[in-house]
């Protein structure tokens, strides 16, 4: 990781809830590495966290409360097998936004980890459709299910988040197209 940062109430360290407004996660670099046909190392790790509906579950320790969670600059290199033709492929994730976490008083660190990993193995399975093998995508699509519905509202608000970044980067492009290139002259000064 590039750079992280956090800024916390310092009072409420001392309290049940901690109350953060910010976290700053920049520059992560994460591998996936297909082993066999069908699993990898994040399918791995998406398998031994606990299936669990936050609405019920009671955080243990501390609770958190985050105002804003951004993850930008993420890039994910995939070691597919050795396939003819197949070679390493490179994902640049589209930033992540998590806004208001934590507003339910069920959120704590282990919570937190899985809201955070969740949503870059839904934005790697988003990413990766078309590109990556479908061994990989399907595999990571099948664990982040098997979170339940938890697992299932994060991945709706990133699918939200990246869309809106796809919707931004869109109107951006169109709005440039309507720009004279450099050096040439709008129509209308070209007629004068």
């Amino acid at each position: 990781m590039r750079d992280a940062r956090i800024a916390v109430d310092v009072g409420s360290l001392l309290s049940d809830t901690v109350k953060i407004r910010e976290i700053r996660l920049d520059g992560m670099e994460m591998v996936l590495e297909q082993r066999g046909v069908s699993s990898n190392n994040l399918q791995d790790i998406i398998k031994s966290l606990p299936a669990r509906d936050t609405q019920q579950a009671e955080p243990s320790g501390k609770k958190l409360h985050i105002d804003n969670l951004e993850i930008s600059g993420t890039t994910v290199k995939v070691k597919v097998l050795p396939v003819p033709g197949k070679s390493d492929i490179t994902l640049k994730l589209n930033p992540i936004t998590m806004t208001n976490l934590g507003s339910d008083n069920k959120l704590d660190a282990a919570a937190l980890s899985v809201k955070i990993l969740v949503a870059i193995a839904g934005g790697i399975a988003e990413q990766g459709a078309g590109v990556l093998p479908d061994e990989i995508t399907g595999a990571l699509k099948g664990e982040l299910k098997r979170l339940g519905k938890a697992s299932e509202a994060v991945l709706e608000e990133a699918g939200k988040v990246l869309k809106k970044g796809a919707d931004l980067g869109k109107g951006i492009t169109e709005g440039l197209k309507g720009l004279p290139k450099l050096g040439e002259k709008k129509s209308e000064e070209k007629e004068q």
